[in-house]
């Protein structure tokens, strides 16, 4: 019988069955691609740790099928396995997380770890998106960041020494950040 991956990036070793699973998320300009969209990179971080094996199908508006945009009024990422499909980045993985337990990216504080970093994205995007510099927006985007880099002074993790689906989510959109200001 197949199997998906039997270890992840920590090394630890978990055999699960064969499911397909295919991430339905937004394309490149090239329309074939993977996107920008940090909420997906999100997902596809949690479906490597895990070791999982998954399709990835980049999609424009003009590729999306049918399914996506009536089941699910188009919203990427979508996560489609075992005839269940899920959107919105923050259910795909907890149910990731709840389905295939090992490694575990849950620890006891994790809601206040995800509240550490859940702050800065609005600030990020109303920053990143402006036609023109805005002060405001700038300022509002280094508060944020001054409060992770405060956590990160005393921490190495969001929460405290252990790797959480907080950290998961956080590093997307500050590789997103990072490569946005340079341009």
């Amino acid at each position: 019988s197949g199997s998906n991956r039997t270890r992840n990036p920590s090394g630890e070793r978990q055999v699960y069955q064969s499911t397909k699973m295919e991430l339905y998320l937004k394309a490149g300009p090239q329309g074939t691609s993977v996107g920008d969209c940090p909420f997906a990179h999100y997902v596809r971080c949690v479906l490597h740790f895990k070791g999982l094996e998954y399709k990835v199908l980049p999609c424009t508006a003009e590729t999306k099928p049918a399914w996506l945009i009536n089941e699910c009024s188009g919203k990427m990422p979508c996560l489609r396995i075992d005839g269940l499909t899920i959107t919105e980045s923050g259910e795909i993985v907890k149910y990731i997380e709840k389905t295939y337990t090992e490694p575990s990216l849950t620890v006891p504080n994790l809601n206040e770890a995800m509240q550490i970093q859940a702050n800065m994205f609005l600030p990020m995007a109303k920053f990143l998106k402006s036609k023109e510099f805005d002060e405001g927006k700038e300022n509002d985007l280094i508060t944020e960041l001054n409060k992770l880099n405060e956590h990160f002074g005393k921490n190495k993790y969001l929460a405290g020494d252990s790797l959480s689906l907080a950290d998961y989510s956080l590093g997307p959109k500050l590789y997103h950040l990072d490569i946005a200001v340079d341009h």
